[in-house]
């Protein structure tokens, strides 16, 4: 993604030989558009295959995980209880793993094109969409126990997706190529934060960092 102020000339790359562009698979690349460079072809691969997986874990939430059979005595309650209360805990540190990620991304990104570290950008993608594939199968397996117990974990499930889809649309529009204004990746930032919430709710556990939440509404301005 293309920050405004800088534009592209500030890339200073309009000379380099149209043949030399090597333009990965899924890029858009316009006409008045300098080439990409080999750190922002690279993060558009990260980009890319994180996109990948994170679609892969949102097909995955179409299902619960299948629990082993259950009694009603002691020892199936209490390990009932103690898997719960674990993927809970789990749930929570992943999605302010991918809060913290989605931050650190639009923090990154706020300057001139030419000065942004893609190394950085592309970690913080990749620990986004790493913690979204783990956090799925711990949803599918509370979401599991929760129906075991008469709750709702098809709501659950659908949060979850929900946070997925965020996820994805924030990554599309984070790619170098393109040439939507920024104001476009905040919001799909905040999307991801106010999914986030939701998700967590569903859980029982409290909201989103409110530092994230802050700082989302301060960037927008």
């Amino acid at each position: 993604m293309r920050s405004g102020a800088g534009g592209p000339e500030s890339f200073q790359m309009g000379s380099m030989p149209q043949a030399k562009q090597h333009i990965t698979s899924g890029q858009m690349h316009r006409g008045h558009m300098p080439p990409l460079t080999s750190a922002q072809q690279a993060l558009t691969g990260t980009i890319n295959s994180s996109m990948q997986a994170v679609q892969a874990a949102q097909a995955s939430l179409d299902d619960f995980d299948t629990l082993p059979p259950l009694g009603t005595d002691a020892a199936s309650q209490a390990w009932r209880k103690n898997k719960m209360d674990e993927s809970k805990h789990e749930i929570h540190s992943q999605v302010d793993a991918i809060t913290a990620g989605t931050a650190s991304m639009v923090n990154l990104t706020a300057g001139d094109p030419a000065e942004t570290d893609y190394t950085a950008v592309g970690c913080a993608v990749t620990t986004i969409s790493s913690n979204l594939t783990e956090m799925s199968k711990g949803v599918k397996l509370l979401a599991a126990l929760m129906e075991d117990e008469g709750g709702n974990g098809q709501q659950l499930l659908g949060a979850a997706k929900n946070l997925a889809s965020a996820v994805s649309d924030m990554l599309k529009t984070a790619q170098p190529a393109n040439t939507e204004p920024r104001q476009n990746l905040l919001q799909a930032a905040g999307n991801v934060g106010q999914a986030s919430g939701e998700l967590l709710s569903h859980i029982g556990e409290t909201d989103t960092d409110p530092q994230f939440q802050k700082y989302i509404c301060e960037v927008r301005l």
